[in-house]
C-alpha cells in the first residue's frame, strides 16, 4: 500500500513568510534608524517609548514571517519524507533527531537574548548604552531564532512523518476482488 505524497509542499507558505519577515526587517532597521535619532536628540518620546512604538510595526511582521516560514518548512520537511521514504531505495532517515533539538534550542536561545537584552537595557546609564544593548540584542535574537526556526520546523515535520508512515516504507499490500463459489476480497502483500 503506497501512501500518496502530501498534498502541500510548503512552497506558498515559505514564499509568504519570506516576504513577510523581509519586509519586518526593513521596518526594523528603519525603527533602529528613529531610535538612533531619538537618543541623539531627545524628545518626549525616549528611547524606550521609540523602541515600543517602533516595535508595534515590526514585532507582528517579524513574528508572521517566522510563523509562516515555520509552518512552510514542516510542510517541506513532510513533503520530503515521503520521498525518502517511498521513492528512494534507501529507506533511511537523512537527519538524526538531534538536529530537532538544535533548531528548537537555537530558537529559544534566542528568546532568551532577546530577553536578556531588555533587562540589561535598563541598567544602562545613558541612552546611547541603551540604544546599543537594546538594537544588538534584538539582531542578535533574530540571528538565533530564525535559523532555529527553519532547522527544528524541518525536522520536526520530517521526524514526525518518519515516525507516522516509516513502518509502512517498503511493504506492498494488494487487495483484490474475488468471485466464483466463494465472494469477498482476497489480500496479498510483503510485510
Amino acid at each position: 500500500m503506497k501512501i500518496p505524497p502530501p498534498l502541500y509542499k510548503g512552497r506558498g507558505r515559505l514564499i509568504g513568510g519570506t516576504i513577510v519577515g523581509v519586509v519586518g526587517l526593513i521596518a526594523k532597521i528603519g525603527g533602529t534608524v528613529n531610535v538612533i535619532r531619538e537618543a541623539r536628540s531627545p524628545t518626549e518620546l525616549g528611547v524606550w517609548g521609540a523602541t515600543v512604538s517602533n516595535g508595534l510595526v515590526y514585532n507582528p511582521l517579524i513574528a508572521g514571517g517566522l510563523l509562516l516560514t515555520g509552518s512552510g518548512l514542516g510542510q517541506r520537511g513532510e513533503y520530503d519524507a515521503h520521498h525518502e521514504l517511498f521513492d528512494t531505495a534507501a529507506h533511511e532517515p537523512k537527519m538524526k533527531k538531534s538536529r530537532r533539538k538544535l533548531g528548537w534550542g537555537l530558537f529559544g536561545g534566542g528568546l532568551g537574548v532577546w530577553l536578556l537584552s531588555r533587562a540589561a537595557a535598563g541598567a544602562c546609564p545613558n541612552d546611547g548604552c541603551t540604544v546599543g544593548v537594546l538594537e544588538l540584542g534584538y539582531y542578535a535574537s533574530v540571528g538565533l531564532t530564525v535559523p532555529g526556526v527553519a532547522l527544528g520546523a524541518w525536522s520536526s515535520g520530517h521526524d514526525n512523518y518518519i515516525k507516522r508512515f516509516g513502518g509502512l516504507a517498503g511493504r506492498s499490500i494488494t487487495v483484490t476482488p474475488m468471485g466464483g463459489r466463494v465472494s469477498g476480497l482476497s489480500m496479498s502483500g510483503r510485510f
